[in-house]
């Protein structure tokens, strides 16, 4: 193959308004993760949404009758001998390569962190077959779990791109890992810090290079119990470099994005500071 030389310098040129958004939202069993995602279809076109689901028969994703959903476990191979769960994410990544733009302005996985925990199933299940005995003779659980998480963060690198280049809202869904405990100069006392369950290497990469990370909670309001987004606090693995409200009750896709980006995904430039 015959790379084309081009002049990188000569690529310079002027910052441009970011038009999307590329997120996590993570939280505990419950707090309305999958029902935030699935809001979108009530502020874009539901032809323009599409949501990837590793969550099979979901209540939640029931309730938006509207909604594009591709079904992952579905289309995986129940002897795993033609297609795996590894197998059905290259063909995500590839699928979505292909898409155009204007296709969609949304696009939603839920949830990364079941994926990495299918992705170990199967290289532990491997480790029985006889092709594993000669491939991972030697792989303990903690090589297993780099490679899962080598797969993941290689997907969702390209998958992010993709829809940067289409223009697509990227968010992705997380479960929550156990709070830890700390105890610092503000809190001398400790408190808990929440932050995603996912492989180390993914969660520098949401930190570092996506737009937002924020964590769903259920809190007691007058006597109901409703779901809140926070995108800034000392108790959580948070990022906000959108310009999201700071704490936002009972959330939407469209309640978010309509302070930043309008429905075509074209940047709004009366953005309002978020809380410090």
């Amino acid at each position: 193959m015959t790379t084309k030389l081009i002049s990188v310098i000569g690529q310079a040129k002027h910052p441009e308004d970011v038009k999307v958004s590329c997120g996590c939202i993570f939280g505990n069993i419950g707090t309305g993760k999958t029902h935030l995602i699935c809001s979108a279809v009530e502020y874009f076109d539901p032809e323009k949404v599409l949501i990837a689901t590793l969550d099979q028969s979901d209540e939640t994703l029931a309730k938006f009758p509207t909604l594009n959903m591709i079904d992952l476990l579905s289309l995986v191979d129940p002897n795993k001998e033609n297609r795996s769960i590894t197998d059905i994410m290259k063909m995500l990544v590839r699928d979505m390569r292909g898409v155009q733009k204007g296709q969609y302005h949304f696009f939603a996985f839920d949830s990364m962190s079941k994926l990495v925990s299918l992705i170990l199933t199967e290289l532990r299940a491997d480790m029985g077959s006889s092709k594993a005995e000669s491939d991972y003779n030697d792989i303990n659980s903690l090589q297993m779990y780099g490679i899962a998480q080598n797969r993941v963060v290689e997907w969702f690198w390209e998958l992010k791109r993709i829809c940067v280049a289409r223009e697509i809202h990227f968010w992705v869904v997380a479960w929550e890992a156990k709070g830890e405990w700390r105890v610092d100069d503000e809190y001398p006392n400790g408190h808990n810090y929440y932050s995603p369950q996912m492989p180390p290497a993914l969660s520098a990469v949401i930190r570092q290079d996506w737009s937002f990370q924020g964590w769903m909670e259920i809190i007691s309001k007058g006597g109901k119990n409703i779901p809140r987004i926070t995108f800034s606090s000392p108790h959580i693995e948070a990022k906000n470099r959108v310009g999201f409200p700071n704490k936002v009750e009972s959330p939407s896709v469209g309640e978010l994005l309509k302070g930043r980006y309008s429905k075509e995904g074209e940047t709004k430039s009366n953005v309002e500071e978020p809380e410090t």
